[in-house]
């Protein structure tokens, strides 16, 4: 029982790390693009992702 409680654990870490890594790398190319995407589309210059209003 312990040895398909620790697979299914691991099991799961490598399916969750990958995704994470993803989103993680997905994030910082947005924050990374966002001013030279405000300089080439300016129409867009109002928007913004995941930033709280202030």
């Amino acid at each position: 029982m312990f040895r398909f409680i620790k697979t299914t654990i691991a099991g799961g870490l490598l399916f969750i790390l990958p995704l994470v890594l993803l989103f993680i790398l997905i994030e910082k190319a947005i924050h990374l693009l966002r001013g030279p995407l405000h300089k080439v589309l300016p129409i867009f210059s109002g928007f913004s992702i995941a930033v709280p209003h202030q």
